[in-house]
């Protein structure tokens, strides 16, 4: 793959840990093992709890946070 290929992530939903937090560093030693330039952009004020060791820009606003709702209330934060 190209060296210059660049890879946005984009982060909307503000978690804590757990499988996302596997899943993404999976997507990103992936993307850089194939040679592409990769950074997040993420809510501003967000903080990994895992260092991805990738660029992070941050986007005005909040994130989606999902903590303390039910499966209904979660349709509702998304839409």
């Amino acid at each position: 793959m190209n060296k210059n290929f660049k890879v946005a992530i984009f982060e909307q939903i503000v978690t804590s840990g757990g499988h996302e937090i596997e899943f993404d560093r999976i997507i990103v030693d992936e993307l850089r093992g194939l040679g592409c330039d990769v950074f997040f952009y993420v809510p501003e004020g967000h903080r990994f709890s895992y260092d991805y060791r990738v660029n992070v820009r941050p986007l005005s606003g909040s994130g989606v946070n999902y903590q303390g709702t039910g499966k209904v209330g979660r349709w509702f934060r998304s839409v």
